[in-house]
């Protein structure tokens, strides 16, 4: 704080002319506490907020990969199918020129291998989307490539309801945040209702002083003497001062709104809490649940769906090439094993989904919510 006074101010140090001062506002110690706690808690807030957007992106790229992963199995199974497809147009081939079938039987055939041939560059728009959303996530070039999953087990997962809830309650960031919220806003409150105990200032100045001439009484006639009269203004001599305040909280309506405010924020932040919990449950189960009838339809494609479609595209084509068996049902025994194939590994990647689902909203891994290791087993047919 600085004064300047136009018309100094005549003292008897010397004329007044300039000010400096400086000064603190000291809240009572209660107020910094709680103060600092408030802003503890917003810094909690934000590192969980970091951990659930980590959280996030983890489950979009293991989403996006396992995507990948079912293309790609895609793309095999459509290439072992058109060599298949082409044996059974020499097959029908040789049924046409010993006269036994017809031109129809050949027809059909190159019109599967066509829509094959489709159903390849329809995978491969779609694997270059998925490569373009892994790198996009990944904050990489577009042009990174991302190398086909060689191989894959079958998560042979056991978690149970109970203790994954336990965990999502402890660790979901989301939750997490919500409780730091919770608590930011507790010391808010109490902060609030300090506002009733006021606040001290302390300071200092210091006064800058001119030199003037010093006045001097005239003679007095009666003694003939001058009376005595201070000097010191000739020398200026500068001064200080120590300030202290006290503001009065005395607007008792505006600290009642604040209280008010204050409380129904806590009470905002609880029931979020309490929303945010009730969401965490709903999506822990339903992952739960997807997880267990996914591995179960996964197993039953694995060993008795393809299994069987096989058998009886093998045993109808070795029907067809005897001539006690239509093409139609070759055809169509083949569709369905086709279709089964690709249908396993859809699942095997809709499982996996589901478990970077489930990871995401228990907050950990779920090896690392079970506690151990849990067992696993290969994939299709073993």
């Amino acid at each position: 704080m600085t004064k300047t006074l136009p018309e100094p101010t005549r003292t008897a140090d010397g004329d007044m002319v300039f000010v400096l001062g400086v000064q603190q506002a000291l809240p009572i110690p209660q107020k910094l506490d709680h103060r600092g706690r408030e802003a503890l808690a917003e810094t909690r807030m934000a590192i969980e907020t970091l951990g659930q957007t980590r959280l996030r992106v983890v489950g979009d790229v293991k989403r996006a990969y396992f995507q990948l992963f079912a293309i790609d199995q895609a793309v095999l199974i459509t290439k072992e199918n058109q060599t298949l497809m082409r044996d059974l147009i020499e097959v029908a081939r040789g049924q046409l020129i010993a006269g036994r079938r017809q031109q129809e039987d050949v027809l059909r055939a190159q019109v599967e291998l066509s829509n094959l041939e489709s159903q390849l560059v329809e995978l491969g728009q779609r694997r270059v989307t998925t490569v373009a959303l892994i790198n996009s996530i990944l904050d990489r070039s577009p042009s990174t490539k991302v190398p086909p999953l060689s191989e894959y087990d079958v998560r042979r997962l056991a978690p149970r309801l109970e203790e994954l809830l336990s965990k999502a309650y402890e660790r979901n960031p989301e939750l997490q945040r919500f409780e730091r919220q919770i608590e930011r806003d507790e010391q808010s409150l109490r902060l609030a209702q300090l506002e009733y105990w006021p606040d001290f200032t302390v300071g200092f100045e210091w006064m800058a002083m001119n030199p003037r001439t010093p006045f001097i009484p005239p003679v007095n006639p009666q003694t003939g003497m001058r009376p005595p009269y201070s000097r010191m203004s000739e020398e200026g001599t500068d001064s200080w001062a120590i300030v202290a305040g006290v503001n009065l909280p005395i607007w008792f309506e505006r600290i009642e709104g604040g209280i008010r405010e204050a409380r129904e924020r806590l009470s905002a932040s609880r029931r979020q809490m309490r929303s945010a919990k009730n969401r965490i449950t709903y999506q822990v189960e339903d992952a739960l649940a997807r997880i267990d009838s996914q591995r179960d339809i996964a197993d039953l494609f694995a060993t008795a769906i393809i299994p069987q479609a096989e058998q009886a595209y093998q045993v109808t084509r070795e029907g067809y090439i005897t001539g006690t068996s239509d093409f139609q049902f070759v055809i169509d025994n083949w569709q369905k094993w086709l279709f089964f194939r690709l249908q396993y590994y859809r699942t095997l990647g809709d499982l996996e989904r589901s478990v970077a689902d489930l990871e995401q909203a228990v907050g950990v891994s779920v090896i690392e919510a079970q506690g151990d290791n849990a067992p696993r087993t290969n994939g299709e047919g073993g």
